[in-house]
């Protein structure tokens, strides 16, 4: 039986919500064993659409007849317009714009494949009484004036250009859903759908094994660019300091505590802004490299955490910095968590180093390699944080086909940070 269409576009004002992510099993508190428990992504879609008259009685029939039945998930926020005619009189090749984006790539990163590399559903749709959903076995996503989708069967219903293309995904609706009646004929349908396995590279149009993003690296972990995943400053960036100790409190006045970490943890906002398709793909990759939980990744502070005393000249390894004895009193002790550094120039130009020492009676530290760039006085130092993500699975808000943000956090690995 073919998945069940909900042919009906969600409410533009509300937006949809995305969710994508892995599964992992931590063991261990400071220094964790973390488990891959699924190779593949999994998701799911949540959206609300507004239905008046007809379209209210349609859906609800709908959803009454088929609500524990495998459905075809449009996933609007990716929809692209065919190219040209289709006359529906068994055509198996649909040519639809291929919508290139402000970074020169053709197809905006249609999520058109599936785990095996085949295709996913397509449906061709004008309205929610004129639609026709269609497996497809190929994609195109080569840059050009129009992309390529090969039906698996014939076509057999007549779409015009300018009629929408829309990748859809196979889901399941929950036992339990509700829905609200404004009038006797008008009413708003909320619905949440979980997805199956996800193939990630039906996200992006690179070859298996390649990156997007090609992330730098420090020290044998990715780092997390500005210039990726650079996060929104229209509120504050929020830090939660943690620490597990036990405190002994006999009820006679005296108070002691029991240590049982060598440093505290941090939990990190992260408020991550997608203007087109192509910033929300790195976004996915971003969760696709870190298999969830599972990968840890180095997160600059962006904050000034050290100030140096004074210029320094290119080839140096050792250099003061102000406060250099709290620095080497507080921070440097007991684990790699405060000794990663990362210097940054008011024109982008960006250095991570290593501490190798620190000098407390002159507040000098030396660097595992010598910087190749002069610094000025002014340069920002920030700490380099090793993070995992907190939660397996992102949500994305979505806000239309080019706009979308993500809030999630990131938990800082301080223990495990390289010495």
């Amino acid at each position: 039986m073919p998945p069940v269409v909900f042919p009906f576009m969600p409410d533009g004002g509300a937006g949809m919500v995305e969710r994508y992510g892995y599964r992992t099993d931590i063991i261990g508190k400071e220094t964790e064993q973390r488990i891959k428990l699924r190779q593949l992504p999994t998701g799911g879609m949540e959206f609300t659409a507004n239905l008046i008259g007809r379209e209210r009685l349609l859906a609800q029939r709908l959803l009454e007849r088929h609500q524990a039945d495998e459905w075809a998930v449009p996933l609007w926020q990716y929809a692209t317009k065919l190219a040209e005619d289709l006359p529906g009189t068994g055509e198996f090749d649909i040519y639809c714009d291929p919508d290139p984006d402000a970074h020169g790539y053709g197809f905006s990163w249609l999520p058109f494949a599936d785990a095996a590399g085949a295709g996913q559903p397509v449906l061709l749709w004008r309205s929610p009484d004129y639609y026709l959903l269609v497996d497809t076995y190929f994609q195109e996503i080569t840059p050009g004036p129009v992309a390529h989708i090969a039906s698996v069967d014939a076509i057999t219903k007549a779409f015009s250009a300018g009629d929408l293309v829309i990748p859809a995904r196979r889901g399941r609706l929950p036992q339990l859903f509700s829905n609200s009646r404004a009038s006797i004929d008008t009413g708003s349908q909320p619905l949440s759908f979980r997805f199956g396995n996800i193939d990630p590279l039906g996200f992006y149009n690179f070859e298996p094994g390649a990156s997007i993003s090609s992330p730098e690296t420090h020290d044998g972990f990715d780092v997390l660019e500005v210039r990726v995943g650079v996060p929104s400053r229209s509120e504050p960036l929020d830090d939660q300091l943690s620490r597990e100790f036990s405190l002994l409190d006999g009820q006679l006045g005296k108070l002691d505590t029991f240590d049982r970490v060598v440093a505290p943890s941090r939990l990190l906002d992260w408020h991550w802004v997608c203007t087109d398709r192509y910033e929300a793909a790195l976004l996915r990759e971003f969760v696709d490299m870190r298999r969830g939980r599972a990968v840890p990744v180095w997160v600059s502070s962006l904050s000034s955490d050290l100030e140096l005393a004074a210029a320094v000249s290119m080839g140096s390894t050792t250099f003061a910095i102000v406060d250099g004895a709290d620095y080497a009193n507080n921070l440097w002790p007991s684990t790699g968590a405060r000794r990663h550094l990362e210097f940054r120039l008011a024109d982008g130009t960006v250095r991570r180093r290593k501490v190798t020492e620190v000098n407390a009676g002159d507040g000098t530290i030396t660097l595992d390699e010598a910087i190749d760039i002069d610094l000025p006085a002014d340069a920002l130092i920030s700490f380099l944080r090793l993070c995992r993500l907190e939660d397996d699975e992102i949500e994305i808000q979505w806000y239309g086909p080019a706009a979308a943000e993500s809030r999630f956090k990131l938990r800082e690995l301080p223990a495990e940070a390289p010495l």
